[in-house]
């Protein structure tokens, strides 16, 4: 299981719902939470500083989506913006859910 460090001035909520304030360092982070897209891109940016190994479980890797419904609403303009969509601020979350489907789809 690998460790996650938020590097971010804000805190950065996870899939399984924990929150990792500014600073702050979650532990037994799973393999599943380490390739959610958003913690993706997350890591790539800087925000996030993984430390340990991640459990090496690449089965069921192809063709995975993932649970748009269940993102927050900055996750979606990431998830969104990860996909060249420029997602407006003002947009409802409706209009992020609609504009994440048409992407993922």
């Amino acid at each position: 299981m690998a460790s996650l460090t938020n590097t971010y001035s804000a805190g950065i909520g996870l899939p399984d719902g924990r929150l990792i304030p500014p600073g702050g360092t979650v532990d037994e982070v799973d393999a599943a939470t380490l390739k959610h897209p958003v913690i993706v891109a997350r890591i790539k940016a800087g925000d996030l500083k993984q430390d340990g190994e991640a459990e090496a479980d690449d089965e069921g890797d192809e063709g995975e989506k993932p649970e748009i419904a269940s993102l927050t609403d900055d996750e979606l303009r990431t998830f969104l913006g990860e996909r060249g969509v420029k997602a407006d601020g003002r947009w409802s979350r409706e209009r992020l859910l609609a504009e994440a489907e048409k992407v993922q789809a």
